[in-house]
């Protein structure tokens, strides 16, 4: 028999079971949406988590301290003596900005802004190009993609390639602000500070804005107070607290606790629940295998009835020649198709969802990055999953199947 007859047969008998099969193709394309939502949306969570964690952010602490009894100094060298530092930052040295003169070109969407972080070789992001910050002043690390602009980077006529700017001399020009007024704080005298570009890190794989260049704590805090006339009264609010960074986030809490022995208070900078990433994939997974027991037991018993309900015809079948192998081939044919079927669509059902959370999300930068597009594992699991369900329904009901004599279809009429 040639093999259009089987699938000629195949979509016949699918045809005369319409309910039963739209039944079993509701519960089908729910798992496997599921299921790809669950891997599509997990890959997405776990660049997020990792982006998260190369922020050093994630591994800075605030340390308090009483003014009265205190100076900065003291406890930045308290600090430095504790094991796991590889930073101590002094008040108004951990950020500050500027904006570039000769990148201030509109047509192109930039407007020259910058943000500078302070930072050393060991709280940089790491270099893909070039060499990190060695402790020498003016000497700058910029992003893969450079985007020297404060407005969102879609905005922009596109990213400078940070790479072309290595052995670059880039000058800054900033203003000092006058606050002894806080109700009319003025802007005065314009400075400038130039670098030099020794390193270039790779922003695709971090969170902050591509307008981001790291540059020594000291000459940050130069900056600072300059901008402030050197008025050191007027820092910010945080002026009783330093900062303190660890080797790495899982000695961040061993870290605060031994900063609390030695008499400071030590609180975490940026607080990364990155739980909520396995709890989204766990609800997934849960309700993906939720969704997997109820198609399968639905296909089990709708493939069970669907042969009591098909006695006759398989027995005319047998009866008129067709041998069990052929029947079986029919049988599988039936299978196969549901599943395509609903694998089809499950994929057109889910690309449209996560297409509207990637647009929806397009304008966070911290949502942009789960990357909501069809996972290749997700696609790859759906397929075998639309498949495998449907096959264990087929084998067991295949048995019963192959058990039906010709003589059936004389007892059924």
């Amino acid at each position: 028999m040639k093999a259009k007859h089987y699938f000629r047969l195949a979509a016949i008998n699918l045809s005369r079971r319409k309910i039963s099969v739209l039944f079993n193709l509701l519960f089908l394309v729910s798992m496997l949406v599921l299921v790809i939502l669950t891997f599509s949306l997990s890959a997405g969570l776990s660049k997020f988590v990792n982006m998260t964690m190369l922020s050093v952010s994630t591994r800075t602490l605030a340390v308090d301290y009483n003014p009265n009894q205190f100076d900065a100094d003291s406890v930045l060298a308290t600090l430095e003596t504790l094991p796991n530092v590889v930073a101590t930052v002094p008040p108004g040295s951990s950020r500050t900005g500027g904006q570039i003169p000769t990148l201030e070109d509109q047509a192109q969407g930039y407007n020259g802004r910058i943000t500078f972080i302070g930072a050393n070789e060991h709280t940089h992001p790491p270099v893909i190009s070039g060499s990190g910050l060695g402790g020498s002043s003016n000497t700058g690390v910029i992003p893969s993609k450079f985007i020297p602009t404060s407005v969102p980077a879609e905005a922009t006529g596109g990213y400078i390639d940070g790479e072309t700017l290595l052995g670059e001399t880039i000058t800054v020009e900033y203003y000092e602000h006058d606050y002894s007024d806080m109700e009319n704080i003025s802007r005065g005298q314009k400075h400038t500070y130039s670098f030099q570009v020794i390193g270039v890190y790779d922003s695709d794989n971090l969170l902050d804005h591509e307008n981001i260049i790291y540059i020594s704590y000291e000459d940050v805090g130069q900056i600072t107070l300059a901008s402030l006339g050197n008025h050191d009264q007027y820092l910010p609010s945080d002026t009783n607290s330093v900062q303190v960074v660890a080797d790495s986030n899982e000695n961040l809490m061993a870290l605060q606790s031994e900063i609390r022995a030695v008499g400071f208070n030590a609180r975490p900078i940026a607080f990364t629940n990155t739980s909520f990433a396995v709890t989204i994939v766990g609800i997934g997974a849960g309700l993906s295998l939720l969704a997997a027991i109820v198609a399968f037991i639905n296909i089990i018993a709708a493939s069970v009835n669907a042969v009591k309900e098909r006695t006759s015809e398989i027995g005319m079948l047998k009866a008129i020649g067709y041998q069990d192998g052929n029947v079986a081939l029919i049988m599988l044919v039936e299978t196969v198709l549901l599943g395509v079927a609903a694998f089809c669509m499950s994929v057109g059902t889910a690309a449209p969802v996560l297409r509207y959370l990637s647009n929806h999300w397009a304008d966070s930068q911290t949502l942009s990055v789960l990357l909501a597009q069809v996972s290749g594992n997700g696609l790859l699991f759906a397929s075998l999953a639309a498949i495998g369900v449907p096959i264990v329904g087929y084998l067991f009901a295949l048995d019963k199947a192959l058990k039906i004599p010709p003589s059936s279809a004389l007892r059924e009429q």
